[in-house]
């Protein structure tokens, strides 16, 4: 499986991307410039994709299908 994480330098957000790399999923993550890494997992197989906006995410990855919560 194939995620997009956002948040994942939360908590709840650095939970489940520790519960993804567990279970073999493909994660990428998206960081701000300036993000405090220290809930990442210094281990796993993840890519992160650091952005200034969400302008610059669109130019960084090519998305099947987009959820977006408000």
């Amino acid at each position: 499986m194939n995620i997009l994480l956002t948040g994942s330098t939360g908590f709840l957000g650095s939970s489940l991307l520790k519960e993804f790399l567990s279970r073999k999923y493909q994660v990428k993550v998206i960081l701000r410039k300036g993000s405090d890494l220290s809930r990442l997992p210094a281990h796993g197989k993840y890519k992160r994709i650091l952005v200034d906006d969400f302008k610059d995410l669109f130019s960084k990855i090519s998305l099947k299908y987009i959820f977006y919560k408000y």
